[in-house]
């Protein structure tokens, strides 16, 4: 079974965990990592509750408000599903929010279950699978790019992110992690990070 969960990233002098709003989560920090310069990421066991997969900004996203107005440094979160893929929303002062999402094709399920199809049986009594078809794919699809946009539209909101953040990347470099693929979707997301040009 894979990770459910938000990582949370943030630049700060002290734990990010002191912080408003995250103080509320700490029975959910499952794990934290400090790299250089003040960044940080806090693993949180599960998504907040009022998550939703909507266009507009979720309730749970005044955290990262909260977080990047005390900082006053740009915030990440990478909500995962099962390990197989994340969305991404980050926030900064003047590009304000942002969002991408990391392996969708292997999430599309969890987040419209009419991506599914469903199984029955046959009059055989044989187990039967009705695959969905490739408009309501395309459909839902649309609607999460709504959401979130796909890599090429994603990469360059990501890398005035980072440049507000002061770091240095590409947007070339950026849409290639947004595109990439990793068994696990953590390890695509720490790769994400090191090519947003967060210290290792």
């Amino acid at each position: 079974m894979g990770f459910w969960g938000t990582f949370i990233v943030a630049r700060s002098s002290r734990p990010v965990t002191e912080l408003d709003g995250l103080t509320a989560l700490a029975d959910q920090v499952v794990g934290q990592h400090a790299g250089g310069d003040g960044w940080q990421v806090v693993q949180l066991h599960h998504w907040p509750e009022e998550w939703t997969a909507a266009p507009t900004p979720a309730d749970w996203e005044a955290v990262l408000v909260a977080v990047m107005e005390q900082t006053g440094q740009p915030v990440l979160a990478g909500t995962v599903f099962d390990s197989d893929g994340a969305q991404l929303v980050g926030y900064s002062q003047d590009a304000g929010r942002w969002g991408g999402w990391l392996m969708l094709e292997r999430i599309i399920g969890y987040l419209d279950q009419a991506a599914v199809g469903y199984a029955y049986e046959d009059e055989n009594g044989d187990a039967q699978v009705e695959e969905v078809d490739d408009q309501t794919l395309r459909e839902i699809r649309d609607r999460l790019y709504a959401v979130c946009p796909p890599a090429e539209i994603a990469a360059p909101m990501a890398v005035r992110w980072a440049s507000e953040a002061g770091l240095m990347t590409d947007s070339s470099r950026v849409e290639v992690a947004l595109n990439g693929h990793e068994t696990f979707v953590e390890d695509l997301f720490y790769r994400l990070l090191t090519v947003l040009g967060l210290p290792a």
